[in-house]
């Protein structure tokens, strides 16, 4: 009983922790998305200043 609970408690561990990869990696596309397509419709220049400012 107390071996599959334990298994039970290891694939839950698994599941959250690659739940945690896929959002992480969610949000990291999302950024260089933004950050491309800011650098493309601002132009460079501007983009730098406004990301340093």
């Amino acid at each position: 009983m107390y071996v599959i609970a334990n298994k039970d408690g290891m694939l839950q561990l698994t599941a959250k922790i690659q739940f945690a990869i896929r959002l992480a990696l969610m949000v990291i596309v999302q950024a260089l998305i933004i950050v491309i397509v800011g650098f493309q419709l601002i132009g460079k220049d501007h983009f730098a200043i406004s990301l340093f400012a």
